[in-house]
């Protein structure tokens, strides 16, 4: 009796403290179990190396044996796969296009923009670079310009010439023909313009011939007055001989004339 009550009490106590007893088993399992595991990953970490080989190996020949198997089922349906390899770029090309020109089409002033100054930058550097090579030969291109030049003037005037010379005739003839109508245009256009200034013309024309006519006049009249004596004495010689001859006719003849008769008579 004794014996049920020290383990009644002892059962009591067990019970009352049972949450430590728990507690203190947990830790001591706790620990015992973490010591293992610290064994364990001590093994592990010793033998690390190794397991990763195998590993690796393992995967590789996995990963190959998967690779062959699918290179010989890949193989059955070689035209399938390139087909549908071929829809999924072209899909994915199309995707992207078109996400490309979307963004284009948003931007596309800014791109303009961009495009005109990196092509003006390029037209430039190059028309710079261009200049700067002719300012290096600038003498020999003016040389090559000029004899180039001269070589074209030359070609172009002999084959003007020889075209000129083989039509030579027809042209003459076209020239007159020109300068006929040219001169008588003038002539029209002149005999116009002297029927419009008709009575101006014969104006100046009437002035013209008595400045012409007192000009004579005065010109024969200064001779006269600077030779007068000369004229008289002419006068007088061919007065005297003209009535010297009537005289001798008029005295000698048989049948002299009447007019002499008035001549002598008169003078």
């Amino acid at each position: 009796m004794l014996v049920r009550e020290s383990l009644n009490q002892d059962r009591q106590l067990l019970h009352a403290e049972s949450p430590s007893i728990v507690s203190l088993q947990a830790a001591l399992r706790a620990q015992q179990l973490r010591q293992r595991i610290e064994i364990q990953n001590e093994h592990l970490q010793a033998a690390a190396p190794m397991f990763t080989k195998i590993q690796a190996f393992a995967r590789g020949l996995a990963s190959r044996a998967e690779t062959k198997a699918l290179r010989q089922e890949l193989k059955k349906h070689r035209a399938e796969v390139t087909q549908l390899q071929a829809i999924v770029r072209a899909g994915v090309v199309r995707k992207n296009v078109k996400a490309d020109l979307h963004a284009l089409e948003e931007n596309s002033e800014e791109i303009v923009s961009l495009q005109s100054m990196i092509r003006g930058l390029f037209v430039r550097e190059q028309i710079l670079a261009d200049r700067a090579e002719l300012d290096s030969h600038i003498s020999k291109s003016v040389e090559l310009q000029a004899g180039i030049r001269g070589f074209l003037y030359r070609r172009q005037h002999s084959a003007l010439l020889e075209e000129l010379d083989s039509h030579y005739d027809k042209i003459a003839a076209f020239q007159a023909i020109l300068r006929g109508i040219m001169e008588r245009g003038r002539v029209g256009d002149l005999i116009a313009e002297l029927e419009e200034e008709e009575e101006s013309i014969v104006e100046v024309q009437s002035a013209i011939k008595g400045f012409l006519v007192r000009a004579r006049f005065e010109e024969k009249r200064r001779f006269f007055n600077e030779n007068m004596q000369k004229v008289v004495k002419i006068q007088s010689f061919v007065r005297a001989k003209v009535q010297g001859e009537a005289y001798k006719s008029l005295t000698t003849g048989k049948n002299p004339r009447s007019a002499l008769s008035r001549t002598l008579f008169t003078f």
